[in-house]
This record gives structure tokens, sequence and C-alpha cells, in this order.
């Protein structure tokens, strides 16, 4: 067991469900503290990770299920090997805008793809490494719904990775709720459908208890 935990947080859930406004009044939180802290995105955050960013959300190629996968683990292990696993070692909090779940629930449960082969993907391309924390924020499809439209109504392009997910906003909910439920330990599932400082503070709360501040 280590004797000091990885400040690596990811935050997972569907389309929608605040996960960026999260991300960014958490760091603002610690960096008030005078905390160090990166924000990092998946697939995305390095160079190579936001140009496969790019061609999965805005090209017109399309990908069969297992490219996609695959193109997905390239951004990951770049992100480990360039980001994650120096900024560890400086003792960084490292805030992640999805990670593996995320892989687990769109490839896995909504494309069809084994769950064991994306694990085993997932292991290869993390080096074992995973986030002490994932904080879930769930929220009900027609809430979803309601704020994806919202959002992208103010968006000057079409995300067609998105748009393609969107269809399946129930099995991916539930597909998240089953997750957590295999690791409760690391997972910690927030009702989602509050303000913002009102999951703010919550989030907050887990934090600090998770990691003794």
């Amino acid at each position: 067991m280590e004797s000091v935990k990885r400040r690596f947080i990811s935050f997972e859930g569907s389309e929608g469900c605040g996960k960026t406004t999260q991300i960014r009044l958490l760091k603002k939180r610690l960096e008030e503290r005078g905390q160090k802290v990166i924000l990092v995105r998946e697939p995305g955050s390095t160079p190579l990770g936001e140009r496969l960013r790019r061609l999965l959300k805005h090209s017109a190629i399309g990908f069969c299920p297992l490219a996609e996968l695959f193109l997905f683990e390239a951004s990951r292990a770049e992100l480990i090997k360039k980001i994650i696993e120096p900024e560890m070692a400086q003792n960084t909090w490292i805030l992640a805008d999805r990670f593996t779940d995320s892989t687990l629930v769109y490839q896995g449960i909504v494309r069809g793809i084994p769950l064991k082969t994306i694990e085993e993907l997932n292991q290869l391309a993390t080096a074992g490494i995973q986030p002490t924390l994932t904080i879930l924020l769930d929220i009900p499809v027609t809430s979803s719904r309601f704020r994806i439209k919202k959002r992208d109504g103010q968006k000057p392009s079409i995300d067609k990775l998105q748009a393609d997910f969107e269809r399946s906003l129930e099995m991916v909910r539930k597909a998240y709720l089953e997750l957590a439920s295999r690791e409760p330990e690391r997972f910690y599932i927030l009702e989602a459908t509050g303000s913002p400082k009102e999951i703010a503070t919550l989030v907050w709360e887990k934090i600090s208890h998770v990691f003794e501040l």
C-alpha cells in the first residue's frame, strides 16, 4: 500500500453531466490553497492526443469500433508517459476529464467490444496507473438531453462522436453505475442535478476526506 496517495482524480459521466465545470471549480479551489494542479482530457492534452481528438470528433472519416478503440488507447499511452507519470513524480494534482472508465462504457458497452479486451489494452496503455478517486456525476437522461441541447446551441461545430453516443444515453448511464458498483472504494457517485456550487461543495467534502486535507 502506498504511503502517499496519488493525487489523481478522474471525472466521469454521460454528456451534459457538468464534468468540465466541476473540474475547473476544483482546480481553482486547490490552487487557492497553494497546490499545483494540471487538467487533462481524453482524448487529448498532448500534441498527438489533440490531433487524435480532432480526428475522432470532427473528421468525416468513419472508424470501425476496434480502430476507434486503438486511437483512444494511443492517446492514453502518450498522456501517461508525457504528462501523468512526470507530474505524479512531482506530487501534482491531476484532474482528468474522462479516463479508462469512459472507454469501458463507450467502446465496450455501447460499441460492443469485449470488456476483457479493453481492460487488457487499458492496462497496457496506462502501465497500471489508475485514479485514486473517480467522481461519477450522475444525472437522469432527461436532464442530460436538456443540457446537451442548451450547450450545443452555443457551439460553432458539431461533435460527431458525441452526437453518436447521445443516442445511447440510457445505456451509458446504466453502464457507469454498473462500473461504480464494482469498485465502490474508488468511485464516488454524486447526483449532479443541483447547482454547480452545491455539487462543488460535495466534491470538495469527498476529496478532503479521501486525501485528508
